[in-house]
């Protein structure tokens, strides 16, 4: 099974967060929710846009992050051990395909960039509404170039070096837009100091070709389009069969480069609740930046945010998320990506999601509520049979079903999701999965 498989992931948001003294004081909590990784967006020296992800020196730390005159080097190795002593593990970003366009690198090594026919280094952009967008901040490495073995042994090393500090594993921003034989040879790299070392692979809007080869170049883990799906259109069942089997995938309920959850829900407890326990519970890992369980509104900003954009909890969802990631570490179904499908529940506004481990010896039922506003029931006879399971047990946060009857007969509240167990029966033949979602 995959390093990823099972991963619980809390976002450190740095520029939120302050300097490396004040990230310890988060680490109890973090631990407390039940989370298993840190990951911290990048610390580095920032190009003049400021940007985290716009890096100047990647062996200097930006000053918010440093407190007092201490070598950033051993501040880092004393959050990094303060995280092992709590039984937690840290994830830093990689960001292999840009560097700030001011960035030391330019001045050292300029053969390690792409150049345009004026001999100006190129900026990376993207395609908006047919039209290319120049990210000026940027300058675009090129990673097949005459000098490419030597860029590669630098990623190799800046890697080892914090390694040495005690990062446990990488998150690599924007890994697709990188080309595959870089990935193919620095992980194999990376792994010959510590062959544990985690490495996932930011996915989000590549196609799932590049999901399959990012994972056979060896990815332990990818991220997935959850946060988007509103229950009920048949793509996020279709996009999961294409990468499920390659690598597990992360979801998440928001990130730092998405919305708060609570501000695009104007607050509402139950429906924020709802789409972590399904992000948690649907995936292999699942993501949570810092803020959410508070009810955070102001979206993080890689450039802008900083320390006094903490904000006065609106609500406290810590209890309910450290129950939805123990429902994680406890069951195999919800560490795995085998089969799901789902089942019609009688009503298109409920959904009855079923997932099932690789082996199809553990299943699980989710009955989802997809409307925040009314009650929805899902109608569902001979529930064990249909699932080809010996018993269920609900294992839902909060109340639970003493006993599930033959003929399951559910009224949801709004936004509210059940989660029911199994084991199958090996007498009966194993129910296969379906293409189609309730309707």
């Amino acid at each position: 099974m995959s390093h990823a498989a099972g991963l619980r992931l809390y976002n450190l948001f740095p520029k939120l967060a302050g300097n490396m003294a004040r990230w310890i004081t988060h680490l109890d909590r973090i631990r407390d929710m039940g989370f298993d990784w840190v990951y911290v967006n990048p610390w580095h020296y920032a190009g003049y846009s400021g940007s985290l992800y716009a890096v100047k020196d990647h062996f200097r730390y930006a000053d918010l992050f440093l407190e007092g005159d201490e070598p950033g080097d051993r501040q880092l190795a004393r959050f990094a051990t303060a995280a092992h002593d709590r039984g937690l593990k840290v994830m830093m970003d990689l960001v292999i395909n840009h560097t700030a366009f001011d960035a030391v690198l330019v001045e050292t090594h300029p053969e390690w960039y792409q150049h345009e026919p004026d001999g100006a280094i190129t900026h990376p952009g993207t395609l908006d509404n047919g039209k290319w967008v120049s990210w000026g901040d940027l300058a675009q490495l090129d990673h097949l170039g005459p000098h490419h073995e030597a860029l590669w042994a630098y990623w190799r090393d800046v890697a080892w070096h914090y390694m040495d500090l005690g990062i446990d594993g990488f998150r690599c921003d924007a890994a697709y837009h990188v080309p595959m034989p870089v990935w193919q040879w620095l992980l194999p790299a990376v792994r010959e100091k510590a062959p544990g070392t985690l490495f996932l692979a930011e996915t989000l809007g590549c196609p799932a070709s590049d999901i399959i080869a990012l994972a056979e170049a060896g990815f332990d883990g990818v991220f997935n389009s959850t946060k988007w799906w509103d229950f009920r259109a048949d793509w996020f069942l279709k996009e999961y069969r294409k990468w499920s089997g390659c690598a597990p995938s992360i979801a998440f309920a928001e990130s730092h480069d998405t919305p708060r959850l609570a501000a695009e829900l104007g607050g509402n407890r139950e429906a924020i609740a709802q789409r972590y326990l399904f992000s948690a519970l649907v995936s292999g890992g699942v993501m949570m930046p810092m803020g959410f369980e508070f009810g955070f509104r102001k979206p993080l900003d890689v450039v802008k945010t900083v320390p006094f954009d903490w904000e006065e909890a609106s609500l406290d969802l810590t209890g309910f998320i450290s129950e939805a990631n123990r429902l994680k570490r406890e069951h195999a179904v919800f560490q795995q990506e085998g089969d799901l499908f789902a089942l019609d529940s009688g009503n298109r506004m409920a959904l009855a999601l079923v997932k099932q481990t690789f082996d199809k010896r553990h299943k699980a039922l989710l009955l989802v509520n997809a409307s925040r506003q009314e009650w929805q029931r899902a109608l569902l006879p001979k529930v064990a049979d249909e699932l080809g399971v010996t018993f269920l047990t609900d294992v839902s946060p909060g109340a639970r079903m003493e006993a599930i009857p033959e003929n399951l007969i559910y009224d949801l509240r709004p936004s509210e999701i059940k989660v029911f167990v199994g084991t199958i029966d090996a007498s009966r033949p194993h129910r296969v999965g379906r293409e189609a979602v309730a309707t």
